[in-house]
């Protein structure tokens, strides 16, 4: 502090996130701004990094990494940009982002009327004007501590932030598809293809996990997850966790605004399935559930 690298602002009450970024923006002197929160860790490399990539693109103004999980190394968010994937679900860490300062100029800092998904949210405005660039090293250790409940990921409401964000930004919404399987080689392939072909407005994701088969399944499901990288995520388990562990990791690991469910043995009869039931959820919003009469064979 003393040397004047490091600024101290300090607030006479608690604002929260959003006004505290702002404030912190708005004192920025320099052209480019990278962001750190107190429970994360740059690495050591991640500032030269940044600039020489900066250097190597002289014509854009948003650049990204990956970044590590703290607790397992896992490296996340190891995704070229692309902007209708971005609309459906945040893979972009405020973290491992820095734009220049004439983007916060013009377009404005946090949302302050938010408590949740404010870092989507401006992600979401600025790379509507300018297109990002991806660094695919992870320059930033992330705390996922997800069992906190101090903080605001995990103690506010994320539905609330996701309706407010969709009716901000005209998203669509969007519905995870979960689909458990345990020693479904036979069939599972059937109720990947009525998963995949599903048609509406909205947006799909499909979450498969095998549950330690010791069939072909699990080669199956990593070949769909392949051919259909933006659509289906293959969270597999290495060993077997029962019905009820591998519907928990679906649901935590679900980022849609609702979720349907289809086993590994079944199959959906038509492409329109998720399209009327969603509908009818729309236009019956007491309901927070919808099913159908089925087929047995």
């Amino acid at each position: 502090i003393s040397g004047g690298k490091i600024k101290l602002l300090r607030s006479n009450k608690r604002t929260g996130v959003s006004s505290a970024r702002n404030a912190g923006l708005a004192k920025a002197s320099n052209p480019w701004i990278a962001y750190l929160d107190s429970d994360n860790c740059l690495k050591p490399n991640f500032l030269s990094t940044f600039a020489s990539s900066i250097v190597e693109h002289p014509s854009h103004r948003l650049f990204y990494s990956c970044f590590e999980n703290e607790s397992d190394g896992a490296v996340r968010g190891r995704r070229p940009f692309n902007r209708p994937a971005l609309l459906k679900a945040n893979y972009i860490d405020l973290g491992a982002f820095v734009h220049s300062r004439d983007l916060f100029r013009s377009l404005g800092g946090f949302d302050t009327t938010m408590r949740r998904l404010v870092d989507w949210d401006l992600i979401i405005r600025y790379t509507e004007k300018a297109p990002a660039v991806f660094i695919p090293c992870p320059l930033m250790i992330y705390n996922d501590a997800a069992t906190d409940r101090s903080r605001i990921s995990v103690g506010e409401s994320l539905d609330d932030a996701r309706v407010y964000l969709r009716e901000k930004h005209g998203m669509p919404i969007t519905i995870t598809t979960l689909i458990p399987a345990y020693n479904h080689e036979t069939y599972i392939s059937q109720a990947l293809d009525s998963a995949v072909k599903q048609v509406g407005d909205f947006n799909h994701e499909i979450i498969v996990c095998d549950d330690g088969s010791s069939d072909g399944t699990r080669s199956i499901l990593k070949g769909y997850a392949h051919r259909y990288r933006h659509l289906v995520r293959d969270i597999s388990n290495d060993e077997n966790l029962g019905i009820s562990g591998t519907f928990r990791k679906c649901i935590d690991n679900a980022t849609g605004d609702f979720i349907a469910i289809l086993e590994g043995d079944d199959y959906w009869s038509s492409a329109e399935k998720l399209q009327k039931q969603l509908r009818f959820l729309i236009d019956n919003p007491d309901c927070s559930m919808v099913f159908s009469m089925i087929d047995v064979v």
